[in-house]
């Protein structure tokens, strides 16, 4: 479930100004004494910062708050899936793993938010699940169902889509007779972006201007204990495997060996071409029916091609390591990824 960020934050406000509070005493200003009996990490850490470079500041309640907050708000960039408006459980618990102190303090903050909003009648859930399994293609991901409110032409809910690769996108449609109407994407989510795909990114860029990450896998060398990371990029439709470890990029070839991870690098990859087939025409009901089709997808669930005779795109035993197919991503278009025993690869939509 997706909850506000205002929301949250200003459950985080509460709870710094309370602390903060605590701490000055009868007035508003914290002096250094008192500062030196934070109870928190995280509160400790603002004034910490505040303090850092700047010997003489006043500190005062007011402005030990906001600096808390913009400290939580950064780290919560660091763990974002859901954009900047909306926070979800998914992330809280990430900052929980990282940082304890402020986890809790965010766990607290999003329960308390959540604890307000009213609980949708099981009717209107299943009256939802009915109307979209056909979207889904005859299976539905795991999703979650608020009603918000009702208009004329029937109720008006809230769809979050939990995806097997973390991400959650929240679409807000309206349930009429007709089925799902008015579909508002209130948030997205692409299978291939955040902070690892940026670096590996900037790394393959410094030899090859343009290169776009279409997948990747990290793992971590048995023998050397370094971690490297397997990536798919391309520029224009030519897709290549590389292994990236810090700032080299070395090419890579494939065995039957490679089947697990393959299938792993591929899943990430059919989303992603899925993706960027659906962005011809980005309509709402389009994203929401893509999320639908693949938020349930898994690497296992993958099926693989080996029969030359199966394959509508092509497949070449004597040449080709491994061929996959992600079906019905969006209308009757299923996404082949090929890859190459040279280490090279294919991503074609057959419809």
């Amino acid at each position: 479930m997706y909850i506000r960020t205002s929301d949250v934050v200003g459950q985080l406000r509460l709870s710094y100004t309370a602390e903060a509070k605590a701490l000055a005493g009868s007035n508003k200003l914290i002096s250094r004494a008192e500062a030196t009996k934070v109870g928190s990490d995280d509160l400790r850490g603002a004034i910490a910062g505040l303090i850092d470079g700047h010997p003489g500041v006043r500190l005062d309640v007011d402005m030990v708050v906001d600096e808390a907050i913009k400290r939580a708000l950064e780290r919560l960039g660091t763990v974002n899936t859901s954009g900047t408006q909306y926070v979800s459980k998914a992330e809280v618990d990430a900052i929980k793993a990282k940082l304890p102190d402020l986890g809790n303090r965010f766990a607290q903050a999003y329960g308390t938010v959540k604890a307000g909003v009213p609980p949708t009648p099981p009717e209107v859930v299943a009256a939802t699940k009915a109307a979209l399994l056909p979207w889904a293609g005859g299976t539905l991901p795991t999703i979650d169902v608020r009603l918000v409110g009702t208009k004329p032409a029937g109720k008006e809910v809230e769809v979050d889509i939990h995806r097997t690769d973390g991400a959650m996108v929240t679409a807000r449609l309206t349930l009429g007779a007709n089925g799902p109407q008015d579909i508002e994407m209130l948030t997205d989510a692409s299978p291939v972006t955040g902070p690892v795909v940026s670096a590996l990114e900037q790394t393959i860029q410094k030899t090859t201007p343009g290169a776009k990450v279409v997948g990747y896998v990290e793992r971590t060398d048995l023998a050397t204990g370094k971690s490297e990371t397997l990536t798919a990029w391309k520029v224009g439709r030519d897709v290549q495997l590389s292994m990236v470890s810090g700032d080299t990029v070395t090419p890579v070839t494939l065995s039957s060996a490679d089947l697990s991870t393959a299938r792993s690098l591929s899943l990430m990859m059919a989303r992603s071409a899925a993706r960027d087939l659906v962005n011809q025409d980005p309509e709402p009901a389009s994203i929401f029916e893509y999320h639908l089709r693949t938020a349930a997808a898994t690497a296992s669930g993958l099926t693989r091609i080996t029969n030359p005779d199966e394959s509508p795109v092509g497949f070449n035993p004597a040449t080709d390591a491994f061929q996959f197919k992600l079906g019905r991503v969006w209308g009757d278009n299923s996404i082949f990824v090929t890859l190459a025993k040279n280490g090279t690869g294919r991503l074609e939509d057959v419809n």
